[in-house]
């Protein structure tokens, strides 16, 4: 039922039915919940619906041909698109919500990047599968410590100085806590269902520093 380009849905977590949105793939929730982020494969363009009254909004690609990550700002008024333009590796854009193109904000070969709450600080996933540190306008990213190709980031801390990481998707799921400044790793949760019987792997989509 969701047809060739998926659908995106919201639903509570007090067994309401879900809603559909639109279509496409669904990648982040803005801060506030008010806007979902979606990839329209059949375009390959980003679309972001609103979750209440509205009508949907296309995002304006400038030069970028292919996307492979999308997510937002913690101040909720730009977005942080990932992907490359026409024989280029690919690098993260800042994309404003008001509209416009997106500007670059990262070195190349970058797919992927994780937003500390300060709004400047990423953890850049590297095409080359290592994790490094960068500041936007800042010095040139640095090595992440204690950070394997094996482990899948999830979070930042509060405070910004460790990352909560997936290891593997083995059974059960662990994450652990990454500071920044060490690479040293705390184990913080295991997570598995009560019922194993058939179940080979387990994938943690976002984390959630409380």
């Amino acid at each position: 039922s969701a047809g060739p380009n998926y659908a995106v849905g919201l639903r509570n977590t007090d067994g309401s039915p879900a809603v559909r949105l639109g279509e496409g793939d669904p990648w982040a929730l803005s801060p506030d919940a008010k806007w979902a982020l979606s990839l329209v494969a059949s375009t390959g363009r980003l679309v972001r619906y609103p979750t209440g009254p509205g009508a949907p909004v296309a995002i304006e690609p400038g030069p970028i041909a292919h996307y492979t990550s999308g997510s937002w700002f913690p101040d909720g008024t730009r977005m942080l698109v990932c992907g490359n333009e026409p024989r280029r590796p690919p690098r993260c854009y800042q994309q404003p919500m008001g509209g416009g193109p997106p500007t670059p904000v990262t070195p190349d070969d970058v797919e992927g990047a994780l937003i500390a709450l300060d709004g400047r600080t990423l953890l850049l996933l590297k095409t080359s599968g290592a994790k490094e540190i960068f500041v936007i306008g800042g010095d040139a990213a640095r090595p992440a410590p204690g950070m394997a190709a094996t482990d899948f980031p999830k979070a930042w801390s509060r405070d910004g100085r460790s990352v909560f990481v997936q290891t593997g998707f083995a059974v059960p799921a662990r994450i652990e806590r990454v500071e920044i400044a060490t690479g040293s790793r705390t184990l913080v949760r295991e997570l598995a269902p009560p019922d194993r019987a058939g179940l080979y792997s387990v994938s943690v989509d976002q984390w959630v520093d409380d």
